[in-house]
């Protein structure tokens, strides 16, 4: 793409990533957890001290939407999409601890890794017979999904976040498009991007879940398949709540010496192409390969620690977690 940046026409390379997207905000109801990307990067955009923030630049509308962008046009998924997608990824996670697929002695292995401080405590432990079983799964899906940020894994000594745990069950185990559900819910306001090449592909997955109905018709995901179909030349960057790219994101507002009202003035003058190779540029130093929907890292592709669900009910479930958190393997 002109103008530099990490997003690239078909037939060229990203850069390798210098940093990993920050925690997604969720909808009214759904509290942030610790990030979804395969690390963690601390970098905020904030006013200068002593400095109040300016108003954003007018034009974005107040409502809650997911936008999928290139430079010469959009599609939207309007009304609050990002529920439905994490409904999609709870079904997804509430089914691999579905009763009558978890032993008992396995809901004492989960229960034995619960932290000292998780309201599951307060319940005895599960029956290693299985009796009462599905009472206790039933309480700890629902914990799981409540949005609290409470870890319920804790494994020598180390706290682990329930969000990526979340994700990364419902890309192990769903279908495609429950992996774009959530693809799109863990990044679509730190802005994942699909390349050129792979536009296509990607319509096609949205396509099944339109005819499987995991995606709800009338709502918008047909203009979204329409519109990645329309070329394949340009990346499309995803972005929640407002459009790509945007003044916070581009380092407008990052220079302590700058006055914040002509920083403003100076973005609202550059032409739509000036604001593309900008956000494109500021994307650069955000990760753009984590954040990249390809299909070579399609089902293989994991957020934060990199464990599922699976990975706690499986027989060396011991050494699947020492190799994700990098420790000697004590078994």
């Amino acid at each position: 793409m002109s103008g530099g940046g990490p997003l690239r026409r078909r037939g060229t390379q990203p850069g390798r990533p210098t940093a990993t997207p920050s925690p997604p905000h969720h909808p009214r109801g759904h509290r942030s957890q610790p990030h979804p990307g395969p690390g963690r990067d601390q970098r905020t955009t904030r006013a200068a001290p002593g400095r109040s923030r300016p108003a954003e630049p007018k034009g974005t509308p107040r409502v809650s939407f997911i936008r999928f962008q290139d430079p010469s046009g959009c599609a939207t998924l309007p009304g609050h999409p990002r529920l439905h997608l994490l409904g999609l990824v709870h079904e997804s996670v509430a089914d691999t601890l579905a009763r009558g697929r978890v032993p008992g002695h396995i809901g004492t292995r989960l229960y034995g890794l619960l932290p000292g401080t998780s309201r599951l405590r307060q319940q005895p432990a599960p029956d290693p017979s299985g009796r009462g079983i599905g009472g206790w799964l039933t309480d700890y899906t629902r914990e799981l999904h409540s949005g609290s940020g409470r870890p319920v894994l804790e494994y020598r000594g180390r706290l682990l976040s329930t969000w990526p745990l979340l994700l990364n069950s419902a890309i192990a185990r769903g279908g495609d498009p429950v992996r774009l559900a959530a693809r799109l819910h863990g990044q679509c306001e730190i802005n994942c991007w699909v390349d050129g090449a792979h536009r296509s592909w990607l319509a096609g997955i949205v396509e099944v879940g339109l005819l499987t109905e995991a995606y709800p018709p009338g709502v918008g995901w047909e203009n979204v398949a329409a519109f990645l179909r329309q070329r394949d030349d340009h990346p499309v960057v995803v972005s929640y709540n407002r459009e790509f790219p945007h003044f916070w994101d581009c380092g407008y507002a990052e220079d302590p010496d700058q006055d914040p009202d002509r920083a403003v003035q100076a973005w609202r003058v550059l032409s739509p192409q000036q604001r593309w190779e900008a956000g494109t540029r500021a994307l650069s130093t955000r990760a753009a390969e984590v954040l990249e929907i390809s299909p070579a890292r399609w089902t293989s592709y994991r957020f934060g620690h990199g464990l599922c669900v699976g990975d706690l009910l499986a027989s060396d479930w011991e050494q699947r977690l020492d190799r994700a958190l990098g420790l000697q393997s004590a078994h």
